[in-house]
């Protein structure tokens, strides 16, 4: 089976990301991996290109593209991209790194979402102290938000941890400012009430501080309260390290380096993979801008746990 990776829009480069392919074709051996990009500079990369498969193109989406480029850019490589993994049936997931926006409308107008579905959510895996992980959505692609979409939003979450982390009955939460049912702007408090009547395990309004303590297994948001979550908990998380780092004088010695280690293990969301469109016909992985080698490296161990689970037809079905 195949696994298709737009090697433009990385903050670093498409080096990186075919580094990282080619990293991940080592590992990965049961699977083929075709690379959308420049053919000179992903042979002048790898110099050995036998293990990958690719279609070439030159044209990409940049990061200041607007969206809906990806209706008309058709040979662009995330077009290319998408359109591979909707019509080819060998075809497993896909990894880009690309301009967010135009990913997202890409998976509704090029790959096709789950019967029903008007848009996907983009949820984050977030860590907890305990080292478990909780799922975000969305966390960025659906800003302006209707409480409908929450509830679709929370449906396909609960099936999602359910199936990828095996949690029979997931306990969801809405973001907001207070736990009581009567706090929360206009929009969470029409949320809440959507989701209360919900097929979920919906335990009410949560707060930030409930996210990392295991008190919940998915949390529904607006993408733009979202995002900004997703972003504070990375960030305050690295200045935490720097802060340990910076007790020893800028050197990494035990126990400081111990507890150096064991936050920059927890809050670096980059190398923990990437962020997953749910309701999408198939998997596609939306990796960090900053992706490095190891990031993909990663991504593709996550899209391949997450199709030896069938989580798509999970989500679909719980839609339905």
């Amino acid at each position: 089976m195949k696994i298709i990776i737009d090697t433009f829009g990385a903050d670093k480069g498409e080096r990186e990301i075919i580094k990282g392919a080619f990293l991940a074709a080592k590992k990965y051996t049961e699977h083929k991996f075709v690379l959308v990009g420049d053919e000179d500079v992903i042979s002048d990369e790898l110099g050995d290109t036998s293990l990958i498969d690719i279609i070439k193109t030159k044209k990409f989406i940049s990061q200041s593209d607007a969206p809906t480029t990806v209706f008309t850019a058709n040979n662009s490589s995330m077009a290319i991209a998408l359109d591979t993994l909707k019509n080819d049936p060998e075809a497993l997931g896909l990894l880009s790194a690309g301009n967010s926006g135009a990913l997202f409308v890409g998976t509704i107008c090029r790959l096709g979402l789950a019967k029903g579905l008007k848009v996907p959510a983009l949820s984050a895996m977030i860590p907890t102290v305990s080292g478990g992980r909780v799922c975000l959505a969305d966390c960025g692609a659906n800003i302006n938000c209707v409480p409908s979409d929450l509830r679709n939003f929370a449906i396909m979450a609960s099936a999602f941890m359910k199936s990828v982390r095996g949690i029979e009955d997931p306990r969801v939460g809405l973001l907001s400012i207070g736990k009581e049912d009567s706090k929360g702007s206009k929009f969470s408090l029409e949320a809440f009430s959507v989701l209360r009547d919900t097929p979920i395990n919906f335990i009410g309004n949560i707060e930030s501080d409930d996210i990392m303590s295991d008190r919940v297994d998915v949390v529904v948001s607006d993408g733009f309260s979202g995002n900004i979550l997703l972003k504070s908990i990375e960030a305050v998380g690295l200045a935490a390290a720097d802060a340990v780092k910076d007790t020893k004088n800028g050197t990494v010695d035990k126990p400081y380096g111990a507890a150096y280690n064991k936050l920059v293990d927890i809050f670096d969301l980059n190398s923990k993979g990437g962020a997953t469109f749910l309701g999408t016909n198939k998997p596609v992985i939306k990796m960090h801008g900053s992706a490095n080698a190891s990031t993909v490296l990663y991504c593709v161990g996550q899209l391949a746990d997450y199709c030896r689970t069938d989580y798509s037809e999970a989500v679909a079905a719980a839609l339905g």
